[in-house]
């Protein structure tokens, strides 16, 4: 008895669906796929603590349950000049 690989076992059932005329069952574009683009992009911000700091702000991420990101929009908000 031989046994297939799940690999083995796709490429089988995509050449077995193209005989038939269907389309593969691999990944690829499709209409709608994928994440939706945000309305406004985002920067990216790249900043050094002391590990001390690191290890308080991922404490008080999780104590109100928000993202590092989510963290630092309200403090901005908070310091409006």
């Amino acid at each position: 008895m031989e046994y297939l690989t799940i690999f083995e076992m796709i490429d089988q059932a995509n050449k077995r669906i193209k005989q038939l005329g269907g389309v593969e069952m691999r990944g690829g574009k499709r209409k709608g796929a994928g994440r939706k683009p945000r309305q406004t992009a985002r920067k990216q911000v790249n900043l050094r603590l002391e590990p001390e700091m690191k290890d308080k702000l991922d404490r008080i991420c999780e104590a109100e349950e928000i993202s590092q990101t989510e963290i630092v929009t309200r403090w901005v908000d908070a310091h409006e000049l």
